[in-house]
């Protein structure tokens, strides 16, 4: 398993929402996640605010 220590507020959702719905970049280091079979992350409603889905 590969665990992303927990994100919380506003300040994190265009984060979350490039690793969830963005395309893997070196701008967005973490969204090499989407790579990683068995990725686990941990938001609260302000930082899942951007997702669509």
């Amino acid at each position: 398993w590969y665990y992303l220590d927990p994100a919380t507020g506003e300040n994190k959702a265009e984060a979350i929402h490039q690793l969830v719905e963005g395309e893997v970049s070196e701008q967005w280091p973490a969204t090499v996640m989407q790579r990683h079979a068995n990725a686990l992350v941990l938001v609260d409603p302000a930082a899942a605010s951007r997702l669509s889905h």
